[in-house]
């Protein structure tokens, strides 16, 4: 083969090896139906990896038969957490004040707090919550708190699945 063709298809070969883990809509679409899941939200959170919310229940779609589902009921502060992934977790938000009022959260993690500003969508109900230090299982002395916008506490709650 000439120097031209084997580029090309050396090119072909690791474009696909780089696409392998992405995942579209349609296949999103497809578990959903699949798993007879009412009423869902979608949120990507990258191209390997979506979270499907929906009143009970969170699923971390990876794609395939790839998928990590937590089923649950929100608690008494109107929070459910679950989806746990290296590095993320999905949540439902249903407590009026913090739906209302809120605008950053902390996680306390070892001991180590950090503070995100809340990313207000037009759905601010789910939220997947991004931090390098979550892993499966979850640090049962974590500590996820809501803060106003001049960073008054509206709810403190250890959170586990």
């Amino acid at each position: 083969m000439n120097r031209k063709v084997m580029l090309i298809l050396l090119f072909l070969v690791l474009n696909t090896a780089c696409n392998e883990g992405d995942i579209d809509i349609q296949d999103v679409e497809q578990y959903i139906e699949g798993n007879n899941i009412s009423s869902p939200v979608v949120k990507k959170l990258n191209d390997e990896m979506y979270y499907i919310f929906s009143d009970k229940r969170i699923d971390v779609y990876k794609g395939g038969s790839k998928a990590n589902t937590s089923t649950g009921s929100l608690g008494p502060d109107g929070i459910m957490t679950g989806g746990y992934e290296k590095g993320s977790f999905g949540m439902i938000i249903n407590n009026k004040e913090v739906l209302e009022k809120a605008r950053y959260y902390t996680l306390t993690y070892n001991n180590e707090v950090r503070i995100y500003e809340l990313d207000f969508e037009k759905d601010n109900t789910y939220l997947i919550v991004q931090d390098e230090r979550i892993f499966n299982p979850i640090n049962p002395d974590s500590i996820l708190r809501f803060l106003d916008k001049d960073y008054n506490l509206l709810l403190n709650t250890n959170y586990k699945e």
